[in-house]
């Protein structure tokens, strides 16, 4: 094995000074079930889980790594700790405003919740007392009977799968571990020959934009936001109110009134002057010649009907006499024919 990776090392560095062909990928294995890998992981997965939730009171392996992992976000406690009184001091002020808005809200929800919880309290006391000795029963067959077999089946996959782990071990270390460290050594020889320089250059130029970034944006968030609120709470929306108070009841009481009384005198003027103009000036300009107009197209219309009924007429006559000349012929024609025939 070792000399089959020595071999593909050699070939590795003569393929360096030659232009590389492209090679298509190899197509993907369609799945047919649960892999042996599958199954393992699930198996770990599995054991992990039952391991936590049901044997962790007694010494374990797992229940150790777990303690130690716990222990490990407990360590990284005092770092955050500052982030989260910063984000507590700055929050506090929107709690404080945000209780005093609900807090009316509440208070007159409580009667209700009162009600609710004097409804259903006893119903809670009365299922409270018939299921807990059910629950207690459940609680006693589960530690009596099906824990201690929970235990003996774990004892038991452990026992079962272990040799499968120690075959597993053999053949990663004999054929899997050689290639995966050629693999690795291979990538890292790759990486700081072609693209660590790029990376860093990239990682250098971002890490700048960023401190800029963050230099100009934080004092207008920790000190711009802060001062806008407060000339905002302080002056603006004070000003404003006082505005607005000012104006409308300088509006209710010195502008509106008038407003009123001017449209009552407009509309008195309305009436008494200006309508009677422009009944007079369309009585005297603009009626006659409406009426005018209207009665000669009056008479135009009488006119055409009169030649339309006219024309009328004088068609159905001319129909009229071509059928009667049509059946004098006839009759002719018949009476001369009669007269040769006799």
């Amino acid at each position: 094995m070792h000399k089959q990776l020595a071999a593909r090392e050699a070939d590795e560095a003569r393929a360096r000074t030659q232009r590389p062909l492209a090679r298509q990928p190899p197509r993907p294995r369609k799945s047919k079930g649960i892999t042996i890998k599958g199954f393992l992981a699930r198996v770990g997965i599995f054991y992990v889980l039952i391991a936590y939730l049901f044997v962790c009171p007694s010494d374990r392996a797992v229940c150790r790594s777990l303690d130690s992992f716990q222990s490990t976000l407990a360590s990284y406690e005092p770092l955050v700790r500052p982030y989260y009184d910063t984000a507590t001091k700055k929050l506090d002020p929107y709690l404080v405003q945000l209780h005093s808005k609900a807090d009316p809200y509440l208070e007159k929800a409580l009667p209700y919740w009162t009600k609710a919880d004097s409804t259903l309290r006893p119903l809670y006391v009365k299922t409270d007392a018939t299921l807990r000795p059910l629950f207690h029963r459940l609680v006693a067959g589960y530690q009596s009977q099906a824990h201690p077999r929970l235990l003996r089946a774990i004892e038991a996959s452990q026992g079962a799968t272990k040799p499968y782990g120690v075959l597993a071990n053999k053949y990663y270390a004999a054929y899997l571990a050689p290639s995966v460290e050629w693999y690795s050594r291979a990538g890292k020889e790759w990486y700081a020959s072609n693209a660590e320089r790029y990376v860093s250059t990239v990682s250098k130029e971002g890490r700048f934009y960023v401190k800029h970034a963050y230099d100009y944006v934080s004092p207008l968030y920790y000190e711009g936001l802060p001062a806008a609120s407060n000339y905002y709470h302080s002056r603006f929306l004070p000003v404003a109110r006082s505005t607005y108070a000012t104006s409308r009841k300088a509006y209710v009481e010195q502008v509106h009134p008038r407003l009123v009384v001017a449209g009552s005198h407009l509309h008195a003027f309305y009436k008494s002057k200006v309508l009677p103009a422009l009944q007079r000036f369309y009585s005297l300009y603009i009626a006659p010649q409406v009426d005018k107009i209207t009665e000669r197209i009056f008479e135009y219309r009488t006119k055409k009907f009169k030649s339309e009924a006219v024309a009328h007429v004088e068609k159905v006559e001319e129909e009229i006499k071509i059928e009667h000349d049509v059946d004098d012929l006839k009759g002719a024609f018949q009476s001369s024919l009669q007269a040769e025939i006799s």
